[in-house]
């Protein structure tokens, strides 16, 4: 129950797309991921865990989508994340290898941190708090799609994806 308010911002120059969401209540929704880009989410904030494709997902989890793959989420209300949306030729030359299994990914917690400095500086410059009477400039977005990158490169460099022979519970999916 309530009024719905949601934020979706797009930001995007030559090397990647940078969405970013904000809801104050529960989302539910279902949909297919850009068929030529590989997709890293963040989950900048979350009140409880939400659910991603029947995984749980919490604050400063990632997830990575490859190509065209479908999505399906559960948020809680409250839930702010970000998405970094790049070809998979970028990140192989980054040593990022890409599983075609999507889920959410075990980093560390050096990774975490990292993630969550990099995407406050960001947030600062193109985010949904950043000051709306100042344009974004071109030269502001592929500065954030570099940082991004890169923290994302990191974070994933060495990251395991969780063992997908266990299977989710029933209340978990």
């Amino acid at each position: 129950r309530g009024r719905f308010r949601g934020l979706i911002q797009r930001a995007q120059a030559s090397a990647a797309r940078i969405d970013w969401g904000r809801y104050n209540l529960p989302v539910l929704a279902a949909g297919t991921l850009a068929p030529d880009c590989v997709s890293l989410g963040f989950i900048v904030s979350a009140v409880e865990d939400g659910h991603v494709n029947g995984e749980r997902v919490s604050t400063s989890d990632v997830i990575l989508f490859p190509e065209g793959q479908e999505l399906y989420f559960r948020l809680p209300p409250g839930t702010e994340w970000i998405s970094l949306q790049v070809r998979r030729t970028l990140l192989e030359r980054l040593g990022v290898e890409v599983t075609r299994k999507p889920g959410v990914v075990a980093i560390t917690d050096a990774a975490r941190r990292n993630l969550r400095h990099v995407v406050a500086d960001v947030g600062q410059v193109i985010g949904p708090d950043r000051n709306a009477a100042e344009p974004v400039t071109r030269a502001e977005i592929e500065w954030a799609q570099e940082e991004l990158l890169a923290a994302f490169a990191e974070a994933l460099a060495g990251a395991g994806i969780p063992d997908r022979q266990q299977r989710p519970s029933g209340a978990e999916r």
